[in-house]
């Protein structure tokens, strides 16, 4: 037997896979990860522009940074 083990709704789940089954799922698994992957890079990515932009202001204003 197999765990999968998976947050939704902020609530962790477990189920109980046949070894058969969780074969089968491995590569849909591994799809998920490297998608989450993706997407915390682009959050990341996203932040650092969100400061950079936030350094930006207030020389775009005249006023000092606090």
């Amino acid at each position: 037997m197999w765990v999968l083990t998976y947050s939704f709704e902020g609530k962790k789940r477990t189920v109980a896979l046949p070894k058969d089954v969780a074969s089968k799922l491995a590569p849909l698994i591994e799809k998920g990860r490297l998608l989450r992957e993706a997407v915390m890079e682009v959050l990341a990515i996203n932040l650092q522009l969100l400061d950079m932009w936030r350094q930006e202001q207030p020389r775009q204003r005249g006023l000092s940074r606090p």
